[in-house]
């Protein structure tokens, strides 16, 4: 288990659901996310506190890169369920493990209006640029599902 991974464990047992939104509510903030944006992230249903707590920190650990705030409002806006949430822990999860590597991560952007795994809803997608790759995506793995073309 890593530190990060082992601070975040004992937070979780440690410290209560209200103990949590303050903490995470300060973390946020001191990482730039704007005061609207940070309260409609805690206040969301789709995220436990559990899940709010793991973004934050994932979130936390990547020092450094610009606009972290884009996705916590997009988080805050668009996430409605577990699913959601989920997507944006692994999502951050996986940017804080990339950022670690060789190549840190230089900045998080969005990119607007990609389907979502519920019909006729539309999502925004992460994606971020690094101080050697120009760009990566990270897209839920239900937009990749198959689609069926009825031939004229």
């Amino acid at each position: 288990m890593t530190n990060v991974s082992s601070m975040i464990g004992d937070l979780l047992s440690q410290k209560s659901p209200d103990e949590l939104k303050a903490i995470n509510r300060s973390a946020l903030r001191a990482m730039g996310a704007s005061a609207k944006d940070t309260e409609r992230l805690l206040d969301n249903t789709a995220f436990t506190p559990t899940h709010q707590t793991k973004f934050v920190f994932n979130l936390k650990s990547l020092d450094g890169v610009a606009n972290r705030g884009a996705f916590v409002r997009a988080a805050g806006e668009k996430s409605s369920d577990e699913a959601d949430a989920v997507f944006c822990v692994q999502t951050s999860g996986l940017m804080s493990q990339l950022h670690k590597g060789e190549h840190p991560l230089a900045r998080i952007a969005m990119i607007e209006n990609f389907p979502s795994h519920r019909d006729g809803l539309r999502f925004s997608s992460p994606f971020f640029t690094t101080t050697f790759f120009p760009l990566a995506l990270f897209l839920p793995t239900a937009y990749f599902r198959p689609i069926q073309y009825e031939r004229p």
